[in-house]
């Protein structure tokens, strides 16, 4: 077992205790108690429900759980309570599902750890760079064994570069091939694949995942173009990677050659291209994890300094990614939550998606129901009978005001209250 998850594994267990011991460099931020057993019952007595299978807010309502399920959902006053149930009282205050971090990275470096992710109400993640460890963590999670964040993992990145030390370097399309049999066996629940990939890797890889029915998200090499990367099979799109080739203006001073500056989309746009390029995405079914935050706070690499630190590319990069956003949702392109970061900018990237021109239910939607479609995974992302009780507790309402998601007040994963 590596050391980065060492930590995660024997924090976020054991049975008696949860997330009780405390890693070496001191104590969690919280004990998470353990899984609910499959009989317990907990109600959420007279809350407001923002369902998130539509635009609503229900008030005077309770909400019941027994194990790790939904199972009543109406007004206040029509479900009876068994008396064993534990209570929680939600006079107001909000239930909203679980939020998910479908670009997270879960390390044991504080501000990433699993307990971290549920401390900003984020209950579902899609990690993008996985191990062993993040294995045996997703499967004891989901075994009720622990108590913590759903989790669904890559495994080593695939790449052809080796400037990456932690990926793994395939450059043929039979060592592409391998690497996915390779990954498939071991059980991780998708490929990722990174920049500087050959096409013939690219073409491997795709060919034995569409053939094994294994997902590939990931960065659009520059060896593709998104036109042909949008017909591939591709899962998801993350970055917005690969778009800003094709939506360049003809008249661009960087027209047919590589530059630094687009790889943070600091590029002249052509808009009559975002509804055509938008529209191609949506009925190819490919889903865009953009992860604005990070793309307008970090540089992407070191070689595009100069025109990270010039303002007004900044702002042109910054203006290019939300009109691609919102030519993705107009089109009814899925888009998906991501962090790339800490899970504390979760609700950061919610607002950079009103900023956008997306409503807050509708930026909500990329971190609820969206991730439950993409991942397939029923119920995922709702409040109603069946769902997994995965979900919130806020003291304002986030459909009023996006930022609203901060205000959590308690969270709930599997059937457990995590303390705060």
């Amino acid at each position: 077992m590596t050391r980065r998850l060492q930590g995660a594994l024997s924090l976020c267990l054991t049975l008696s205790t949860g997330l009780a011991a405390a890693p070496a460099t001191g104590k969690p931020p919280h004990s998470i108690p353990p899984p609910a057993t499959e009989d317990r019952v907990l109600a959420i007595v007279d809350v407001t429900v923002v369902p998130m299978d539509r635009e609503i807010a229900l008030p005077h309502q309770t909400v019941v759980v027994v194990g790790r399920t939904i199972t009543q959902l109406g007004p206040v006053d029509e479900v009876t309570l068994d008396p064993s149930a534990e209570r929680i009282d939600g006079r107001g205050l909000y239930l909203l599902p679980g939020l998910a971090d479908m670009h997270a990275h879960v390390r044991r470096k504080k501000g990433q750890r699993p307990e971290d992710y549920l401390e900003q109400g984020i209950t579902t993640v899609r990690n993008m760079a996985g191990e062993p460890d993040h294995l045996e963590f997703r499967d004891r999670v989901r075994a009720g064994e622990l108590a913590g964040p759903i989790v669904f993992t890559a495994g080593q990145p695939l790449t052809s570069s080796d400037q990456f030390r932690r990926h793994r370097q395939v450059s043929t399309a039979e060592e592409g091939r391998a690497a996915v049999r390779k990954q498939v066996a071991d059980g991780y629940d998708f490929i990722k694949i990174y920049s500087l990939l050959s096409r013939e890797a690219y073409d491997g890889i795709l060919a034995e995942a569409n053939e094994r029915n294994i997902p590939v998200g990931g960065h659009v090499t520059d060896s593709v173009p998104i036109t042909e990367a949008l017909g591939s099979g591709l899962s998801s799109i993350e970055h917005l990677f690969g778009y800003f080739w094709y939506l360049e203006s003809a008249d661009s001073e960087l027209q047919g050659r590589w530059a630094p500056r687009r790889l943070f989309h600091a590029v002249d746009l052509d808009p009559k291209k975002l509804a055509p390029i938008a529209e191609a995405t949506a009925r190819a079914g490919v889903w865009n994890c953009p992860t604005l935050w990070r793309k307008d706070n970090y540089l992407t690499a070191p070689m595009a300094k100069e025109a990270w630190e010039t303002p007004e590319l900044r702002r042109l990069a910054e203006t290019n990614r939300r009109l691609l956003v919102k030519a993705l949702h107009d089109a009814g392109a899925g888009l998906l939550a991501g962090t790339d970061d800490e899970p504390k900018v979760i609700h950061d990237e919610l607002a950079l998606f009103v900023e956008a021109g997306l409503t807050p239910f509708e930026a909500l939607r990329t971190a609820t129901v969206a991730p439950g479609n993409y991942l397939a995974v029923p119920g995922l992302g709702t409040i109603a009978v069946g769902s997994p009780a995965h979900f919130l507790l806020l003291e304002a309402n986030p459909l009023e005001a996006i930022e609203n998601t901060r205000s959590i007040h308690a969270v709930v994963v599997n059937g457990t209250r995590i303390p705060r």
